[in-house]
């Protein structure tokens, strides 16, 4: 878990200066392993629609996904569909081919 605090720090903003809050999606790449944190500020539940192209992931190069915090194994086919509770975060780990 260290090691994660460690590597959180270097993630960037996805979508970048939206002018209407802070970034949503953060993402971060070392060596094969491609992380996305996710999270949602509202109170509300919220479905965040991500595409694999815009965030610059092969989809056939990923072998493994792993959402991290909670140790769950991922299957995604086409574009990742994630649904937060209000005031909850998720965060990724792509395991790609090289």
């Amino acid at each position: 878990m260290i090691k994660l605090v460690k590597i959180s720090k270097l993630f960037r903003p996805f979508e970048g200066n939206t002018g209407t809050g802070a970034s949503e999606l953060f993402t971060k790449q070392i060596g094969s392993s491609f992380y996305l944190a996710v999270f949602n500020y509202d109170k509300q539940a919220q479905v965040f629609d991500v595409s694999a192209q815009r965030l610059g992931i092969d989809l056939s190069k990923v072998t493994d996904v792993k959402e991290i915090l909670q140790d769950n194994a991922v299957v995604i086919i086409g574009n990742l569909q994630i649904k937060l509770n209000g005031t909850d975060a998720v965060w990724y780990e792509f395991t790609l081919r090289k």
